[in-house]
């Protein structure tokens, strides 16, 4: 339930609402078995195979801390997804991935995102092949 509480407030513009029930589901997922796929949709990361909704999980919560400006959480997630990024194929998650990265390519230079972010986030256009750039 903590994701659709989550993706709830994010649709409502409520970003701070938001982030916790889906931090709660990325990390909840991962504590109870990340590395039971489930349905047999697994995504290797780090060396070791990941359901592939705690992934999408992550994504959301990348989204939410995009939108929410909170780029010094937003790095540490990205660092995560960048991992999964090449093998994962979803409509709705990549929509969703697509938009936190032009977010972070759209911020402000003073105070936005770091350069690591940046460039985690261009990882993810080549491993994706998008045309999205800073």
């Amino acid at each position: 339930m903590a994701v659709q509480r989550g993706l709830l407030y994010l649709e409502l513009g409520e970003y701070s609402a938001a982030m916790p029930h889906l931090n709660d589901a990325a990390h909840g997922r991962i504590r109870r078995d990340p590395y039971a796929p489930a349905n047999g949709t697994s995504i290797t990361a780090h060396g070791e195979e990941w359901g592939r909704a705690a992934y999408n999980d992550l994504i959301h919560l990348f989204l939410a801390l995009a939108m929410a400006e909170a780029w010094s959480d937003a790095e540490s997630i990205a660092a995560t997804v960048t991992e999964f990024t090449r093998e994962v194929v979803s409509a709705r998650s990549e929509v969703m991935l697509k938009t936190a990265v032009r977010l972070v390519f759209s911020a402000s230079p003073q105070g936005g995102p770091s350069g690591s972010l940046l460039d985690l986030s261009e990882e993810i256009c080549r491993a994706r092949a998008w045309s999205v750039t800073r």
